[in-house]
């Protein structure tokens, strides 16, 4: 049963760093085209969202508002639905993802859920309620699946 919890424990890390990776990478590349060929989605709400936390006006200098936007990540820990907010709403993402992909965020919070009991509460505690290794691999393979349709849409977002 041990093996269980370590699994949940380490897949999710690895779904979050995932996760983390795509987004900054995807806001980066933009930010970097933004310089070539203004973005049409992205950086101007990434803009937006830096000026509202210097409670100024939109100010239009990318590399800043990335800057800050990136450091936002640090205090991100982990995917659930709170999480996925913070990351996609400063690039304007968050409304389109929130519908689009309503599954996958409410199976992210709930593996978050399970994830926490493990690491959080003793192993006697929450012994009792230890889901089985096949229940919890298909959980994580249909994460992984929706996680590539997601990987494929930020593909398309600029």
């Amino acid at each position: 049963m041990r093996k269980i919890t370590a699994y949940c424990l380490l897949i999710h890390a690895e779904i979050e760093s995932y996760i983390t990776t795509l987004i900054k990478e995807k806001v980066r590349v933009q930010a970097n085209k933004h310089k070539e060929n203004p973005s049409l989605i992205i950086v101007p709400n990434l803009c937006f969202w830096y000026g509202s936390k210097l409670k100024t006006k939109s100010i239009l200098d990318v590399d800043k508002a990335l800057n800050c936007y990136l450091e936002t990540f640090k205090n991100i820990n982990g995917v659930k639905i709170a999480n996925m907010e913070s990351m996609l709403n400063p690039v304007g993402m968050w409304e389109e993802v929130n519908v689009r992909f309503n599954s996958l965020l409410s199976e992210l919070d709930s593996f978050g859920a399970t994830r926490g009991d493990f690491a959080h509460k003793s192993f006697n505690k929450c012994l009792r309620n230890i889901p089985s290794p096949v229940d919890i691999q298909l959980r994580v393979i249909a994460i992984i699946e929706d996680l590539k349709i997601f990987e494929e849409y930020l593909k398309t977002k600029s």
